[in-house]
């Protein structure tokens, strides 16, 4: 859709998906239970694309550099094939409720467990400076 999130009604996405608000309640609760649905199943998408390119042949091999435009390149072409789910993974969710902000939130955490974890392997290899990267990585994931 085009319309977005605060503009579309229980009823509207009812109708759109052809069925009942029961099934809807049933299934996801609420309208934002159906939003943060979306975003968990697109920002999986993009953590596969990223475990893919992990596991790819070379990557060992590669550079930092190279392994991060790796998987920068994988999550963002994963994440943005649709317009619409890009749109639910990086608009939508903004400011909804606390509920919504909280699971944002665990989500940023996750990510910037698993890019500190690329961080150290860097270290380990000898391409990063020996220190906590933490902070790095929180900066670049909340620039994403």
């Amino acid at each position: 859709g085009v319309v977005g999130y605060r503009e579309t009604s229980e009823t509207d996405l009812c109708e759109a998906a052809g069925v009942t608000p029961e099934v809807l309640r049933q299934e996801y609760g609420t309208r934002e239970g159906l939003l943060i649905a979306l975003h968990n199943r697109v920002t999986t998408i993009g953590l596969r694309a990223m475990e893919a390119v992990l596991h790819s042949e070379g990557i060992d091999d590669c550079s930092i550099a190279d392994r991060v435009r790796r998987l920068f390149d994988a999550y963002v072409e994963s994440v943005t094939r649709d317009p619409r789910e890009a749109r639910v993974t990086f608009v939508e969710v903004l400011g909804v409720s606390a509920v919504v902000d909280e699971h944002c939130k665990l989500w940023r955490a996750l990510w910037t467990e698993f890019l500190t974890g690329e961080a150290e392997r860097a270290v380990e290899r000898g391409e990063a400076e020996d220190r906590d990267h933490r902070v790095d990585v929180m900066v670049m994931v909340g620039s994403v």
